[in-house]
């Protein structure tokens, strides 16, 4: 389906899992954000595979369906959605809304109250940077994590992290049995080929910052009271503040405190780092 040499490999590769799971019926609506140069391709695409679809222009989102009926509701209850955002409707609507939108994107029942239930606690986080004011949405990533029992060796198929992921949404803990069983299906119902690639992409170990700020171990030794022994050659990076990215590829071992990363070549710290949030490790296997 993605054999068109114009399109990157990463846009191919995490894209194809969502339509996978369009095709085969486990959600009826996949939400893709695209890149504006990408949208004629991405289009002429999906037309020539017979995949429905509507972009809601303004933010790049494609509401990709077997039907158009489908691919409609799910933009419109995006544009409901979105409202909220503006401070035009209240946060029962945002929640009517939200929960739609969920049952269109096969999201678990569990996994939407999840997020809703963030948006009570935490809300938007306004800050303000060199005279001017941002607005960051809660932060799933730590809240699924904290909900987690067992932080490591968590199926590798729970992994949401990376652009081969079969989750695209946040689970309401990494060990949440409905999240898996939607990953469990799909990725059955990948070709062998795509299955390989997702196996070794979603192994190894996580040091997660926010959502957007993280570091891959993929030759790490077991975590042991979050500590991490790694090669610094199998490293990759997400964002990143650059002295601890560039510390880290120094480093061969990594402590979490409270709220600061130790990093370490062998025993003596070379650097730490402070987190307010407090950084936390997964470990998928």
């Amino acid at each position: 389906m993605f054999e068109d040499i114009r399109l990157p490999v990463w846009f191919k590769e995490s894209y194809l899992n969502e339509i996978v799971a369009v095709g085969i019926g486990l959600k009826k609506v996949a939400r893709q954000f695209v890149p504006a140069e990408y949208i004629s391709i991405y289009s002429n695409i999906l037309k020539k595979n017979g995949f429905e679809f509507v972009l809601l222009t303004d933010k790049n989102y494609f509401y990709v369906s077997r039907t158009k009926e489908f691919a409609k509701k799910a933009c419109q209850y995006e544009i409901n959605i979105i409202m909220f955002y503006n401070n035009q409707c209240d946060f029962d609507v945002f929640c009517k809304y939200v929960r739609k939108l969920g049952v269109l994107l096969g999201f678990p029942d569990c996994c939407v109250e999840f997020y809703l239930s963030c948006w009570l606690e935490q809300g938007i986080t306004l800050t303000e940077k060199e005279g001017k004011i941002y607005s960051s949405e809660p932060n799933y990533a730590y809240w699924s994590y904290k909900n987690t029992k067992k932080i490591y060796k968590i199926d590798f198929r729970m992994n949401n992290f990376h652009f081969h992921s079969l989750l695209s949404f946040f689970p309401c803990s990494y060990d949440c049995k409905s999240a898996l069983d939607y990953a469990t299906v799909l990725f059955k119902n990948l070709s062998a080929e795509q299955r390989t690639v997702v196996y070794e992409g979603l192994r190894g170990t996580f040091l997660v910052l926010d959502e957007s700020n993280m570091v891959i171990f993929k030759d790490s030794g077991d975590i042991k009271r979050n500590v991490v022994d790694y090669n610094p050659k199998k490293v990759m990076f997400r964002g990143m503040d650059k002295l601890l990215m560039d510390s880290i590829k120094n480093g061969n071992k990594l402590e979490l405190g409270k709220n600061k990363i130790c990093v370490f070549k062998d025993d003596e710290v070379i650097y730490e780092y402070e987190q307010y949030s407090g950084p936390f490790l997964l470990s998928f296997c």
